[in-house]
C-alpha cells in the first residue's frame, strides 16, 4: 500500500510538471484580462523650417582691383515663410581674417520667402590691390531658422588688367578706365579690348617699372585686339600718366598731373 501511494505521487507530480511546461508564456493568472494590449505606434513626422543658400560659382579666378558679381539663391524649405538677412564677407582662406580694404555687397540685402520658396541676391565683390592669392566670400542667410552660409573661393591673380577700349571712330576712349594704385611687383597690364588697328601704349612710368612700349629692351608688337602689354611694377614707386601713343588721344603733356590723361600709382608693397 505503501508503494502504491509512492507511486501515484511521483505519476501526479509529472503531469503537473508537464502542465508547468506547457504554460511558458502565458499570461499570468493575476494579470488584469480586460487591460489594454500594449502596440508600438510610429511618431508622427514633424518638418523643421529650415533655409539653404548656394552660390552660382563656388570657384572664380580673378586679379587684384576686381569688381567681381556673384548670384546667391535663398531657399526655404519644412514649410519655411518669412524673411531671411543675407551679409558677406571676404576673408583670408588660410586664416579666415577679413581681407582690408574689400568690400562685398548684397542686392537686396534682405529677402521674403513664400513656404518653401526661393529668392535671389546679387552679391557684388570688390577686391583691394592686396588681396590674397586665396580668398574666400562668406555668404550668411540669418531667418528664424538655423543659420545657412554657402562660400565662394576665389584665385586672386598678382595682376592688374586696364581695358583700352574704341572710342567708336579708331581711337581709344579712357572713359571708363580708372586711375589706380597698385602695390610694387603687381603685374600692371593695358588690354585691347576692342578693335583698334595697331595700338601702342604710351607710358611714362619708367621709373616704376612700366615703361613706354616699344622703347628701350621692350620689343611688345602693336597690339591687336584681344593682346596684352605688361610690365611687372616696381621696385620704383610714385604716380604716373598713360596713354594710346597709337592711335591716341594725348590730353596734355606727357606726365602732366593736370592733364585728363589715366593715371597710375606704384606704392610700396
Amino acid at each position: 500500500m505503501a508503494l502504491y501511494n509512492m507511486r501515484s505521487f511521483v505519476l501526479a507530480l509529472g503531469i503537473a510538471g508537464a502542465v508547468g511546461a506547457c504554460d511558458v508564456g502565458s499570461t499570468p493568472v493575476t494579470a488584469d484580462p480586460d487591460a489594454p494590449i500594449a502596440t508600438d505606434v510610429d511618431a508622427p513626422i514633424v518638418n523643421t523650417p529650415k533655409v539653404s543658400v548656394s552660390v552660382n560659382k563656388a570657384t572664380l579666378e580673378t586679379e587684384q582691383l576686381a569688381t567681381e558679381p556673384l548670384i546667391a539663391t535663398i531657399t526655404g524649405a519644412g514649410g519655411f515663410n518669412g524673411a531671411v538677412t543675407l551679409t558677406a564677407t571676404v576673408v583670408n582662406a588660410a586664416t579666415d581674417a577679413p581681407v582690408v580694404g574689400a568690400t562685398a555687397s548684397a542686392v537686396p540685402a534682405s529677402v521674403t520667402l513664400t513656404a518653401n520658396g526661393t529668392a535671389m541676391s546679387t552679391i557684388t565683390v570688390k577686391l583691394p590691390n592686396n588681396a590674397p592669392a586665396a580668398t574666400k566670400v562668406k555668404i550668411a542667410a540669418s531667418s528664424s531658422a538655423a543659420a545657412a552660409e554657402a562660400v565662394s573661393a576665389f584665385t586672386v591673380l598678382n595682376q592688374v588688367t586696364l581695358l583700352v577700349k574704341n572710342d567708336g571712330g579708331g581711337a581709344c576712349t579712357y572713359a571708363g578706365v580708372p586711375n589706380v594704385e597698385i602695390r610694387s611687383g603687381t603685374m600692371m597690364r593695358f588690354k585691347a579690348a576692342d578693335q583698334i588697328t595697331n595700338l601702342v601704349i604710351h607710358s611714362n612710368g619708367a621709373g616704376q617699372g612700366v615703361p613706354h612700349q616699344q622703347q628701350g629692351a621692350d620689343n611688345t608688337p602693336d597690339l591687336q585686339q584681344g593682346q596684352v602689354y605688361q610690365k611687372m611694377s616696381g621696385p620704383g614707386v610714385g604716380e604716373f600718366d598713360w596713354y594710346c601713343h597709337t592711335p591716341g588721344p594725348n590730353f596734355g603733356g606727357d606726365d602732366d598731373p593736370n592733364t585728363n590723361n589715366p593715371r597710375i600709382r606704384v606704392v610700396a608693397p
